[in-house]
């Protein structure tokens, strides 16, 4: 034991004498000028006080649950349970609009009941335009050495606007005696008649009081020419006067009564009120409709091309 120590220690000896000696460190030459500011020590940080440990939670007591049951309860049938959240109501929808009928095939036959629909179906429609009428114009001047009356008349046109509404079948014009034919109000039409019978019965007395008058007042002219005395001459101008007169009115007032027979012929509207009329003309042309077979559609369409 103590030569194995002593043979190790005599080894280390050996290397030590053989290790080469290591070189002189070169020094740096001096250099001139002022000396460089030695420099600061770096700063000491300022010891940090030990963090504080988070504080310990305390321990919670233990949360005693129910025991849960062996067997669950089952739900009771066809109850809604409360959610925590509201549900939205649900919104129900329509059912859906049927589908239209198909159109029927346009054959031969439904193709001439839709033109005699068409021809035949009654309408009430908006008219205007202008109409042309004539007026008597007379001029009455005096004449003869005694001052007679005499007259020179003319026919004198005028113009004037029409617009109104009327009773139309097809592209024609209705006056009222076709129209209460048409729809079957006969007991209206003769009441109707016999007002314009009256009418013009009373304007035809009036007018031909206005010729008597006008032959008056030639024979009231010629008489005054051939007076001898003024008593006579004085009656002359009386009949003539007369005559004026009875011309004037006669056929001022027969103008009106036949003015009247004229209206209540040409227009629906002086007898019957023009609600009634609009019915009347609705249960006109549904009885034309199913008397041809056609479908409310048809009709419909062919209403509205007319009334454009």
């Amino acid at each position: 034991m103590i030569v194995a120590i002593l043979l190790s220690l005599s080894v280390a000896l050996a290397q030590d004498d053989e290790a080469p000696e290591a070189p002189p460190a070169e020094t740096a030459p001096p250099v001139e000028g002022p000396a460089p500011p030695a420099e600061a020590p770096p700063p000491v940080e300022a010891a940090r006080p030990p963090a504080e440990a988070p504080p310990v939670e305390a321990a919670r007591p233990p949360v005693e649950r129910p025991p849960a049951p062996a067997h669950p309860p089952e739900a009771a049938p066809n109850v809604e349970r409360p959610l925590a959240i509201p549900q939205t109501p649900r919104v129900s929808r329509p059912p859906p609009a049927p589908a239209a009928p198909a159109d029927p095939e346009l054959g031969a036959d439904r193709l001439q009941a839709l033109r005699k629909y068409r021809r035949q179906h009654l309408s009430v429609q908006h008219y205007s335009g202008l109409a042309v009428g004539s007026t008597l114009q007379t001029d009455y001047y005096g004449y003869g050495g005694y001052g007679g009356w005499g007259w020179r008349s003319m026919h004198v046109p005028y113009y004037y606007r029409v617009d109104g509404w009327g009773v139309f079948q097809g592209p024609q014009r209705l006056d009222t005696l076709s129209y209460l034919d048409r729809v079957g109000e006969l007991s209206l039409q003769q009441v109707v008649k016999q007002k314009v019978r009256a009418k013009r019965t009373m304007g035809g007395v009036l007018y031909g009081l206005g010729v008597a008058g006008i032959a008056g007042s030639i024979v009231a002219g010629a008489g005054a020419t051939d007076a001898r005395t003024r008593a006579e001459l004085s009656q002359w101008r009386l009949l003539s006067t007369a005559s004026v007169g009875a011309i004037l009115g006669g056929f001022i007032g027969g103008s009106f009564p036949l003015s009247k027979a004229r209206r209540l012929l040409a227009h629906p509207g002086n007898t019957v009120d023009l609600a009634v009329i609009e019915e009347q003309v609705a249960d006109f042309n549904e009885d034309l409709r199913l008397k041809l077979a056609l479908t409310p559609r048809d009709v419909l369409s062919l209403e509205n091309t007319d009334a454009r």
